[in-house]
């Protein structure tokens, strides 16, 4: 009993050493005043469990949102859908889902055209056999989408998606993803621009044959 207090004290006083002796240091960053450069080209997704079309209609009014206050060239968006469980694999709400999904970005593409490739995507999780749960639904939730898509643009794995509204120059063009939420409260303006131009400067890392990074950040 007294050992769980002694261990939180000492935890405590490392803790208060360690600020001392240890200065925060700014992370230095790469200078993108004039937006993110192709070679950085980024990609922010955001997991997220969709059940009907009206959630999709709602994430998506954020997400437009959420672009206007991180505009810049060479940035894109992805709504990574995850399916809610289910008896059976596939459920007849899925199509629906993906119908809406696919009109969505149509009506954002369309109201914020972009010069290369589509400024708006979406994808749909396919649903799998959970014993512990006693149920279809998806892999490892959104730990589990964050994780498959990084490896299916990758290539590294087979197609793990339902449906995938997404151009096929993700795998060769993206070098930064930023998994994030949408946020329920204002956002702060390039905020996401911000954790790249850090991301981009130390933690970029050689994957296959691309230069990529992963940036695990949850606003």
């Amino acid at each position: 009993a007294l050992l769980i207090p002694s261990q939180t004290i000492v935890v405590q006083v490392i803790q208060y050493i360690l600020s001392k002796i240890i200065k925060p240091k700014i992370l230095p960053k790469l200078d993108f005043k004039s937006g993110i450069p192709e070679e950085y080209t980024s990609m922010v997704i955001i997991p997220t469990i969709v059940k009907n079309k009206e959630k999709v209609h709602e994430l998506f009014s954020k997400l437009e949102v959420y672009y206007i206050a991180n505009k810049s060239d060479n940035l894109y968006f992805t709504l990574l859908g995850d399916c809610s469980s289910g008896k059976n694999e596939k459920e007849p709400y899925d199509n629906e889902i993906i119908e809406a999904g696919i009109r969505e970005i149509n009506r954002l593409n369309e109201k914020y055209p972009d010069n290369k490739f589509n400024k708006f995507n979406f994808v749909y999780r396919k649903r799998t056999w959970n014993d512990g749960e006693n149920c279809y639904l998806g892999w490892e939730r959104k730990r589990g989408a964050i994780n498959q898509f990084n490896e299916y643009i990758l290539k590294n794995i087979s197609n793990p998606l339902s449906s995938t509204i997404i151009g096929t120059f993700i795998s060769q063009l993206i070098k930064c993803l930023v998994p994030s939420f949408l946020p329920s409260k204002e956002l702060p303006k390039n905020k996401q621009l911000f954790l790249i131009i850090s991301i981009t400067f130390i933690l970029t890392i050689k994957i296959s044959s691309y230069s990529y990074t992963l940036l695990l950040s949850f606003s």
